[in-house]
């Protein structure tokens, strides 16, 4: 056996390699197997360095924290104000270390306190039915204010696990810019980070969500507090008959940190997921114009399977943070909009008003996670029909390129899934609209 030197990092080719005419099948497998092998071990040291370097300096580890954290700050920064997630430290000064060891136990204690109060608030409020302390004004209502609350709820645990399993966000962040600055094409200019998009993207994202939050905040306060009685009626789940009117300001502010915590996870899902299949979309149009009519490649089919295979690894470390956030997001909205449908159609004034803008806002936070995650996994197989125009000779390094860039496009479904269940496609879409007819005309039965 001896080591290509041309191709260092797909491992060690065998001797039949360099003379085709001898076992060049068989020759062309071994490379195959040992190119896959070599690839997976260097990847898992790559990361398991890189977890455990970044866990011992406190992510990250210097002064001067990524172009893409720097690109989320504004995010961070109103994600840790609402309890949702406390950043890691920014530097390594030792006259700063007590003051930076104080904050950070105050953030932590502050995410936690947090998390306990919005779940406290989806506890208070199912007792509060259960026992007669919480009047709705009907069972459908009931149950969509408390499918809601457990929604809030469970972003809120989401988003505290992964800040304390080693900072999981910030940590990706770190990982992804690593990984594509480390691949060949940290020079090509079409696939750099765009950074001034991100921060522009942050910004309206950042407003529509602090308006949602103001608005639902809104409406139980001038519920409670205002002159008319049917809406005074609507936010029953902020009154409590045993504590009094005195305790409403207290719940009045649980349900603000719970429209946070309902709509703040969506906003790193979005950018992230824009990012990442813009990109994938420049690794396919750079095939694609690399292709002649000839079936030649005019690029190096090497880098733009690492370009690719470098997006799919920043795709799997972000599908551990938003794989259970998917799957809560999609099963709790999708019993939310039968329940808020039908109480739109059987209700008046100022409930069908009401139900309109919560059915509007779920049905947006549904659209948005499926299209985003079906665009992804489109984007992400795109390379398939153009790999198959390209020609190549038996036996060479470009075929070894093509059939590995092929096994990896024919392999598992690229993407962010429900908890590894399975990947949201447009297929997936058009089951969840069957399966949304098929459950409201149960419910308008049964209700």
């Amino acid at each position: 056996m001896i080591r290509d030197p041309e191709s260092p990092i797909f491992g060690p080719r065998t001797r039949a390699e360099s003379h085709p005419n001898d076992g060049q099948q068989s020759s062309f497998s071994h490379a195959i197997l040992y190119s896959e092998i070599d690839e997976t071990q260097s990847e898992l040291k790559r990361r398991s360095n890189f977890r455990r370097s970044a866990i011992d300096d406190a992510i990250p580890a210097t002064k001067q924290r990524s172009v893409i954290e720097e690109s989320f700050r504004p995010l961070l920064l109103i994600m840790s104000a609402f309890g949702l997630l406390f950043p890691s430290d920014g530097g390594q000064d030792d006259n700063c270390r007590k003051l930076r060891c104080r904050k950070a136990t105050f953030l932590k204690f502050y995410t936690n306190l947090v998390v306990v109060l919005v779940w406290s608030a989806f506890v208070r409020y199912v007792i509060g039915v259960v026992v007669g302390d919480i009047v709705p004004t009907h069972i459908t209502t009931a149950i969509s204010v408390g499918v809601w609350y457990f929604q809030s709820a469970c972003n809120a645990a989401i988003c505290l696990f992964h800040s304390f399993r080693s900072h999981r966000l910030l940590l990706f962040f770190h990982n992804w810019q690593t990984c594509w600055q480390d691949s060949l094409h940290n020079t090509d200019a079409e696939l750099k980070f765009p950074r001034s998009w991100i921060k522009k993207r942050v910004c309206v994202m950042l407003f529509l969500s602090i308006t949602f939050v103001v608005v639902a905040t809104a409406y139980p306060a001038v519920g409670r507090y205002g002159s008319n009685e049917a809406l005074r009626n609507e936010t029953f789940f902020v009154t409590s008959r045993i504590l009094g009117s005195s305790a409403d300001p207290f719940f009045i502010v649980l349900h603000c940190y719970a429209a946070g915590a309902w709509v703040f996870p969506v906003v790193p899902f979005i950018i992230i997921c824009s990012v990442l299949t813009h990109q994938f979309e420049k690794v396919t149009k750079k095939l694609e114009s690399s292709i002649d009519h000839t079936g030649r490649m005019t690029y190096c089919l090497r880098t733009l399977r690492r370009q690719h295979q470098t997006l799919c690894r920043a795709v799997n470390e972000a599908d551990d943070i938003f794989s259970f956030f998917i799957l809560v997001t999609l099963s709790t909205s999708f019993v939310l909009v039968c329940f808020l449908l039908h109480q739109i159609l059987n209700g008046s004034g100022t409930i069908a008003l009401m139900g309109i803008v919560w059915f509007g806002a779920n049905t947006v936070n549904i659209a948005i996670i499926c299209w985003y995650t079906a665009s992804l996994h489109e984007k992400a197989h795109s390379p398939f029909r153009y790999l198959h125009n390209i020609s190549v000779l038996p036996g060479k390094d470009q075929h070894l390129q093509l059939m590995l860039f092929l096994s990896k496009l024919q392999g598992e479904c690229i993407g962010f899934t429900m908890w590894g269940i399975l990947v949201p496609t447009k297929e997936f879409i058009i089951a969840v609209l069957g399966a949304f007819v098929t459950y409201f005309s149960l419910i308008a039965q049964i209700f």
